[in-house]
């Protein structure tokens, strides 16, 4: 049985385009019969539960009776009972997300809204604010640097034009040693006028290719090893940075295990790294997290 870590992102997106009023516990129940129904069905959707051909074809049963009951109430034609099909579980979630807006029919503005930004929410670090610490983000002109360290809910994010600013990512330093760190960036392109399905995996995560050394200079550790221009690519872009202060963890952190040699994560490896991470960064009993996740946003812009 194969698990599909991002099952949970496809999710996300059925409930935002399409709704259901049940709990998941309530979903959990009716795919698995059972009273342990509710924690198969988290652990499905996180790829922890290997998905059987009789499960997706529940799981997908169930979306097709949802999809006929919303396709009613707009008058749209119902005999079609299939729209989703049990392989379109393991599709990518842009090509999932095309799928459901096709059985769908009929989307307003508002309704397709909060899907973009459901899916770009569940590729950020989506930690309490105590569970995540501000990254710093710093602009530098083509010529000189002025002082724009914004820790994360600072006034407003910083705005960068390519081809006239660098940037650096920086997590202060707290005492511990880092022995790795991973980076990448998540584009929400609706300020381009776009939505998360209008995009490619590769044009809406970005990763620096992780992990990497971080460097320790003054009280910061770098993640780039200097200001780095930004590509002209128009949007808004949450980034996350993990460090990591114990290598026993990075077995249980990296979806390609221990030893892995820098590099940038698939679509698959990114979310059971997303699961992976905000289970690491609860704090453990006595001893606190073993990693540090550090997040803020930022602007690019063409228009200088």
């Amino acid at each position: 049985m194969t698990g599909i870590p991002n099952l949970f992102l496809k999710w996300r997106a059925f409930r935002s385009l399409i709704g259901d009023a049940r709990s998941d516990a309530e979903i959990g129940r009716l795919i698995f019969g059972d009273d342990d129904g509710p924690i198969k069905f988290s652990r499905l959707l996180y790829g922890d539960y290997g998905c059987a051909p009789e499960i997706a074809s529940e799981f997908v049963a169930l979306m097709n009776r949802r999809i006929a009951t919303y396709r009613s109430a707009r008058g749209l034609d119902v005999s079609e009972p299939d729209w989703i099909a049990a392989a379109d579980l393991f599709q990518s979630t842009h090509q999932f997300t095309h799928k459901l807006i096709d059985a769908a029919g009929e989307c307003d503005d508002e309704r397709l809204a909060e899907t973009h930004h459901e899916l770009v929410a569940g590729l950020t670090s989506a930690l309490p604010p105590d569970n995540a610490a501000p990254l710093q983000i710093e602009r530098f002109a083509a010529t000189r640097a002025f002082a724009s360290m914004v820790p994360s809910g600072g006034d407003r994010p910083l705005t960068f034009v390519p081809e006239r600013d660098l940037g650096q990512f920086a997590v202060e330093y707290d005492g511990r040693k880092a022995v790795a760190a991973y980076a990448f960036v998540t584009r929400d392109s609706s300020p381009a006028g776009q939505r998360f399905w209008d995009n490619k995996w590769g044009e809406t995560v970005l990763w620096l290719p992780s992990p990497f050394e971080p460097v320790l200079d003054g009280g910061y550790y770098n993640l780039l090893p200097g200001p780095q221009p930004v590509q002209p690519i128009p949007g808004r872009f949450i980034a996350t940075a993990v460090l990591v202060f114990d290598a026993n963890v990075l077995p249980r952190l990296d979806p390609r295990g221990a030893g892995s040699p820098p590099s940038q994560l698939d679509e698959l490896q990114t979310a059971r790294f997303l699961t992976n991470m905000r289970r690491l960064a609860k704090p453990r009993k006595n001893s606190g997290s073993p990693i540090k996740v550090a997040t803020n946003e930022y602007i690019v812009s063409l228009a200088a």
